[in-house]
């Protein structure tokens, strides 16, 4: 048994009641914010922030459960609690852009509360969740009691939580822990992840069952990070810029920015053209270098320009500076949001050849 009596730090947990107020109902809610810790050979080594929002329902079926942790590695939740799936979130402009300070919260009338539980898990070394002081040994007691840093949490042992293993082990812990404290082992449990917390809900997909015994109800991917050899592409890795240009020509269609390559709205026809674009002419492009004709180029540019909403004139002139920083910056500002700055970054690569 696992004793929890003599911690070496006492944090402060929190609980309030809240409502939601959607269009079509009230959800009154408890809103937990509580630090979970964890054990080691019986002995506490680290404590897991988490903020959990918990509907209160007089139904007899349990409702469902969901744990949910951001990416990075080295991200909190705060990125999917505050800014998609909480009761509330920030307040964002007409586009989604970054609102000017002071910042506002306000009711997520998209909140996923409607029909789950939600469970916010920051990862040990994120958000508010670290490693405990460990006591260390030493074998004169007058130097353990004038040691001024016997107290202090051990870099090693937070450094361990920040391998694959050790991780995923830390959340298991969590949740099995957090299923008994809270009487819900007969919901239905779901885990999401975004970016590299996809990889992670990949993973425990399996070992929450055969380590932990905990069976999912569902496992959401959300932008994952599965394949970490598409993140950054170079001259010798082209597959992340044909894998992405369709994800960056639906956005330009998604913002009207683009030249439609069928019906204006038809959207799977616009990411088809995307598709065979990549394959059929952007990676011969971009594999050719300098080498590729340029008559060519022109028309690959153009095609282009259109596909992800850029000015012609824009992508032209990527083509001949590849090293102006600031001509990037510039053409950052013309773009729509993320997606073009990513797009710029593939254009700078457009004249470099493979061989």
């Amino acid at each position: 048994m696992s004793d929890t009596s003599n911690l070496p730090v006492n944090r402060q947990s929190s609980q309030t009641e809240q409502t939601l107020s959607l269009p079509s109902q009230q959800i009154s809610y408890t809103a937990l914010a509580e630090w979970q810790t964890l054990f080691e050979r019986e002995k506490p080594i680290a404590q897991m922030f988490h903020v959990a929002y918990l509907v209160k329902t007089d139904t007899a079926a349990p409702r469902p459960l969901t744990f949910v942790f951001n990416g990075g590695p080295g991200a909190a939740s705060a990125y999917l609690h505050m800014g998609a799936l909480g009761p509330k979130r920030l307040h964002f402009g007409d586009r989604g852009s970054l609102p000017k300070p002071p910042v506002r919260v306000v009711e997520n009338t998209e909140s996923w509360l409607s029909f789950t539980d939600l469970v916010f898990i920051d990862p040990i070394g994120t958000g508010f969740s670290r490693v405990l002081p460990q006591e260390k040994e030493t074998p004169d007691k007058s130097e353990k009691s004038n040691s001024s840093n016997s107290n202090e949490p051990d870099s090693a042992k937070e450094t361990q939580f920040w391998g694959v293993e050790r991780d995923l082990k830390a959340i298991g812990e969590f949740i099995v822990r957090f299923l008994s404290h809270h009487h819900r082992w007969l919901s239905p449990i779901f885990i999401a992840g975004e970016s590299y917390g996809g990889f992670r809900v990949a993973k425990l997909a399996r070992q929450l069952q055969q380590e932990f015994g905990v069976g999912l109800s569902g496992a959401i991917l959300i932008s994952p990070a599965l394949e970490f050899s598409l993140l950054e592409a170079n001259d010798y890795n082209l597959t992340t810029w044909a894998t992405v240009l369709p994800s960056l020509a639906a956005a330009a269609a998604h913002h009207d920015r683009a030249q439609w390559a069928g019906q204006r709205g038809d959207l799977p026809a616009h990411m088809a053209a995307a598709e065979q674009f990549a394959r059929q002419s952007l990676i011969p492009m971009l594999a050719m270098g300098e080498a590729f004709p340029e008559s060519e180029r022109q028309a690959i540019y153009q095609q282009l320009a259109g596909l992800i909403g850029l000015p012609l004139s824009v992508v032209e002139r990527l083509g001949d500076e590849l090293e102006s920083k600031s001509l990037l910056g510039n053409c950052c500002a013309i773009a729509s949001g993320s997606s073009g700055c990513t797009m710029l970054q593939l254009l700078r690569s457009i004249r470099f050849p493979i061989a």
